[in-house]
């Protein structure tokens, strides 16, 4: 009784029926987001970003997230050069509250050289940023290659802050000591 009463409630109001369709464009996006002291602690950047009402999320077309670890010296005119972590995929979706950035398809993260470390680069299917913690992860495969060495293996978790990661199963590894 309740299932053909619903059903046809929504069959004659079409105004009961919650449509996933964007209400909002937005076109070459760059919002920065500042910590509780009010330094930037990350900037996601877009050429393409659609609002949806019905849950308010926004889809995010090759989303660009530059994660500042150091936060000294960091102006307009050399922004993107201190970002400590730059990660960027073909998709990505923000939560509603934007605590939660979901993203995925051809996922690359990339770290500048620090001290004796060289580049880091990862690259998995999808990631998940929650942004209040600085913390990324994913269960799907990931492969991180720093030089000539690598690690890869199933599932990722990464402490932005203290530029640490931690593959979770199923880790193979390759090392290339530097010739003196």
């Amino acid at each position: 009784f309740w299932l053909k009463e619903v059903v046809e409630s929504n069959l004659t109001n079409p105004n009961n029926i919650k449509q996933h369709i964007p209400d909002a464009y937005a076109y070459e996006v760059s919002a920065s987001y500042f910590d509780k002291n009010g330094e930037l602690n990350y900037r996601l950047t877009s050429p393409e970003v659609k609002h949806y009402s019905d849950d308010d999320s926004v889809e995010i077309n090759l989303p660009k997230v530059y994660y500042y670890k150091n936060k000294d010296n960091t102006t307009q005119t050399n922004l993107y050069k201190n970002a400590a972590t730059e990660i960027t995929a073909k998709n990505g979706l923000v939560s509603s509250q934007g605590d939660v950035i979901y993203i995925w398809d051809n996922v690359k993260i990339f770290r500048p050289a620090q001290g004796k470390s060289q580049n880091m680069n990862g690259y998995t299917d999808n990631l998940i940023f929650i942004t209040k913690n600085d913390f990324v992860y994913t269960n799907s495969d990931f492969k991180v290659v720093e030089g000539n060495s690598w690690l890869s293996g199933k599932g990722v978790e990464l402490d932005l802050k203290k530029s640490y990661y931690k593959i979770l199963a199923n880790v193979r590894a390759y090392y290339e000591a530097k010739q003196k």
